[in-house]
């Protein structure tokens, strides 16, 4: 049975699907409902399911939001996982991606692409080419936190600390320096708390779990050398706001800062 919010999701793409421009992407009313059954944990996918998913990954940016919402709840669905992730369709997918993250796009379909990835660490397949794109999304986040809109910054974090805990189960001394490096220059443009948080938490993860002694002390050496950083890890570690969201930035940073004199 479909929740709430996926009969919600249903009745949007049916109102837009009425709609899509040049209608060339146009599907049918059973073909949706196929689409949205994805996102069911427990569902079983055809083929053609997948299909569906990338012809309306083809909708106009103003209104392929649903789209991206359901693929990235349906992602989740080990089944989909591999079929979506795996393969030259995991390439393809990533490459609709690039058109959704750009800094220009709507602010919600660079949220929900962002969240898209983050659930694709749900399962191998999909932690699998999040890694084979790392290069691209850690360039692509730094391009995206100028800074954003607080629900981007949230989803960016996230794919940050996903990164680093992939890594702590699978160290990649190249791909933990380039995290690392990213992290560094995206938080001082973070103004959203739980972004800070999650992407101070990253950061710990990724030099604590670091014991090779040339490659950690090029994690030092990256974050004690990106402008601002060190000062603001002190500020933020001083902090004595009662707020509880700054009370956990405040808590990480110190702990942050201590991994660095270590």
């Amino acid at each position: 049975m479909l929740t709430w919010y996926l009969l919600v999701c249903q009745e949007k793409l049916h109102e837009l699907n009425r709609s899509p421009g040049d209608r060339v992407n146009q599907v049918s009313e059973d073909q949706l409902e196929g689409l949205v059954k994805m996102a069911d944990p427990a569902s079983s996918i055809q083929p053609s399911h997948v299909d569906v998913l990338k012809q309306l990954l083809e909708w106009p940016n103003e209104i392929v939001y649903p789209v991206l919402d359901i693929a990235r709840l349906a992602v989740r669905n080990q089944e989909v996982n591999l079929a979506i992730c795996s393969g030259q369709i995991g390439d393809q997918l990533i490459g609709y991606l690039r058109r959704f993250l750009l800094p220009t796009s709507p602010t919600a379909n660079q949220m929900l692409s962002l969240r898209l990835v983050c659930n694709m660490f749900t399962h191998q397949d999909g932690e699998n080419l999040v890694l084979k794109h790392r290069d691209y999304l850690l360039s692509t986040l730094v391009d995206l936190v100028p800074p954003c809109h607080k629900n981007v910054q949230i989803a960016a974090a996230t794919l940050i600390l996903n990164l680093a805990v992939a890594f702590s189960r699978t160290p990649n001394p190249v791909g933990q320096i380039q995290t690392v490096s990213t992290a560094s220059t995206v938080l001082p443009r973070l103004t959203d708390p739980e972004a800070q948080f999650r992407t101070l938490v990253a950061l710990g993860t990724l030099l604590w779990d670091m014991d090779q002694p040339d490659s950690r002390a090029k994690l030092v050496h990256c974050v004690k050398n990106t402008p601002a950083l060190p000062t603001l890890l002190e500020q933020w570690a001083c902090s004595s706001s009662i707020e509880q969201q700054h009370a956990k930035v405040a808590n990480c940073s110190a702990q942050v800062v201590a991994l660095l004199d270590m």
